[in-house]
């Protein structure tokens, strides 16, 4: 169910894996996410920190509720995160003979339309926190820009794409009619 596609290296020695989780959940995924909108009173205007205008997000707690946890994140989500986590490291054969424990601590789903955006914004600047990127929808490719040393370095994405990157990378988006869930994950090795 999962492939490996590219690393791009952005900044020595950060690197980003990018995976692919079967299309084949996707729509069920989507529909399951949809029934747990953000209702949350602090959010002026629909937009949550970085996210501007979005068509449609959930609460930020998605990776709480039963019903996605059963149906994709163990099944689905998980295993493709900690491949991605090993794959981060220059030298994989060392990090993957250590057991990992990985916990998710936020995750929500947006929704774009052409006034979708997320300005350049960063996630949890802890030297273990993950964070992660699943795109469910796109309508072609999309370009995901992550920013070091005054550089701007774009990772194109499509349907399926799982990027995962350290939460303290400043990155920004746009994408007209698609749909990502987003995250933030602790990874702790044994």
């Amino acid at each position: 169910l999962f492939k490996m596609n590219p690393i791009y290296t952005i900044m020595n020695p950060i690197k980003i894996p990018l995976g692919r989780i079967d299309k084949s959940i996707n729509k069920a995924f989507i529909e399951d996410c949809k029934k747990h909108p953000n209702q949350d009173s602090s959010c002026k205007d629909g937009y949550v920190k970085a996210c501007f205008n979005p068509k449609f997000m959930t609460h930020q707690n998605l990776h709480t509720v039963q019903e996605i946890q059963k149906k994709y994140i163990e099944p689905y989500l998980l295993n493709s995160l900690i491949d991605l986590y090993t794959d981060s490291f220059s030298n994989r054969i060392i990090v993957e003979k250590y057991k990992k424990n990985i916990e998710i601590q936020s995750m929500w789903l947006v929704e774009f339309d052409h006034k979708t955006h997320f300005k350049l914004h960063t996630h949890m600047s802890l030297p273990n926190m993950y964070s992660f990127s699943w795109y469910l929808k796109c309508e072609g490719n999309r370009t995901v820009v992550f920013m070091s040393d005054n550089k701007e370095y774009e990772i194109s994405v499509s349907e399926g794409d799982l990027l995962f990157f350290p939460g303290w990378l400043p990155h920004r988006a746009e994408g007209a009619n698609s749909i990502c869930c987003s995250g933030n994950l602790k990874i702790e090795v044994e």
